[in-house]
């Protein structure tokens, strides 16, 4: 990777360069459709939240604090434009059965860099046992496109480095 270092910025101002990154290198994969992909689900956004319940119990004799952790919670939305094949009704039939609950398994491949053959700074997001609790449909006048929104909840979240 180059590297350089701006000098006489017109703003005084150092910038040193950093890397850069490709968009197209991002990869959502779902387990049960790897093999050909989701090409028939247009993945347009992606928006994951993973928590955990946390309580406070507070002391009425000093000033102690303690927490109380619980379980945790994951929800994933997906908004996307239904494709030209016949994957929506697949797709929902297996993430939406709860008996395929703990079979299924979403990664989101991160590949930062400019090149596929670069095998550095690779990551993934692995949302274990996903389970399609929702489902919006939109069609707006003027476009034949018709937009879903899914929403999914899931056990647990993994960061994988390949560093």
């Amino acid at each position: 990777m180059p590297e350089f270092e701006t000098q006489n910025d017109v703003f005084a101002r150092s910038t040193v360069y950093g890397g850069a990154m490709s968009a197209d290198m991002l990869r959502l994969n779902f387990t049960e459709f790897e093999s050909g992909g989701a090409k028939g689900l247009i993945v347009q956004s992606v928006q994951i939240q993973y928590t955990q319940q946390v309580s406070r119990l507070y002391a009425l004799e000093d000033s102690r604090v303690y927490f109380v952790v619980g379980q945790t919670d994951g929800q994933m939305t997906i908004q996307h434009a239904i494709g030209p094949r016949g994957l929506q009704g697949a797709f929902l039939e297996t993430y939406g059965n709860p008996c395929n609950i703990g079979n299924g398994v979403f990664n989101l491949s991160l590949t930062t860099g400019c090149d596929a053959a670069d095998t550095t700074n690779k990551g993934k997001i692995k949302l274990s046992s996903p389970l399609i609790s929702g489902i919006s449909l939109q069609v707006q006048s003027g476009n034949a496109i018709i937009a879903s929104g899914i929403t999914a909840s899931f056990t647990s979240m993994e960061i994988i480095s390949d560093e």
